[in-house]
């Protein structure tokens, strides 16, 4: 299933939410670079959204001051540091199946913030194939399944029956979905064959005839 990107307008509603939510995620300014062992942070969210429907939105550019949500706008620098291909490249490493994201810098306010647009798993869900630590603790576990639970805006490793219950009901649905559309294909190929007027062999013959005259 392709992404479906919002319009200005609609990112700019997210950037102005100013507060978390399940599929809303604030994160300050901060450069995508290697030495930069938040990103992962990041990575954990992009794993977590896929897993939850509509996926959801990860900007930066907005810190928390005093339990508020301040929109600071990011530093040109880190700006400049994003990239799509640099995302695939370490999204493609954590996530499988692999995570559509899109990446997008909105001016609002006279400032600049980039958004990464997380899809939900288009088949099944998307499940850690990696280990990653940070200070020493595993911070990201390979065959771990992650999602965001409702009511808050925090991802964590699914532990419980209701998260993975509805888990499995989102790839139930996309299953069914899939195969209804099948059958429908299938049903509108076998009307439109019996639809169309049959041709015999003598039909054929007379036209044959006919082309050779």
């Amino acid at each position: 299933m392709s992404l479906a990107r919002l319009s200005k307008d609609e990112l700019i509603k997210i950037i102005d939410h100013e507060r978390e939510e399940r599929n809303i995620e604030y994160k300050p300014s901060m450069p995508w670079e290697k030495t930069n062992k938040k990103r992962f942070e990041v990575i954990k969210c992009i794993l977590g959204m896929a897993n939850i429907r509509d996926g959801g939105f990860i900007v930066f550019g907005v810190e928390q001051r005093d339990g508020r949500f301040i929109q600071s706008g990011m530093i040109p620098d880190h700006i400049m540091s994003f990239d799509q291909d640099k995302i695939d490249d370490v999204v493609k490493d954590f996530a499988d199946p692999f995570v559509e994201t899109h990446f997008t810098v909105v001016e609002y306010k006279s400032k600049e913030f980039v958004v990464i647009q997380v899809n939900e798993f288009d088949e099944i869900p998307v499940i850690c194939k990696d280990n990653h630590k940070l200070e020493g603790k595993v911070f990201l576990r390979e065959g771990a399944i992650y999602n965001r639970p409702r009511g808050k805006s925090e991802t964590t490793e699914v532990s419980t029956q209701a998260g993975m219950r509805e888990i499995i009901d989102m790839a139930v649905d996309k299953s069914l979905h899939r195969f209804v559309e099948r059958v429908g294909r299938i049903v509108v190929s076998e009307i439109t064959g019996l639809m169309m007027p049959k041709v015999t062999e003598e039909k054929k013959f007379e036209d044959q005839e006919k082309s050779m005259r």
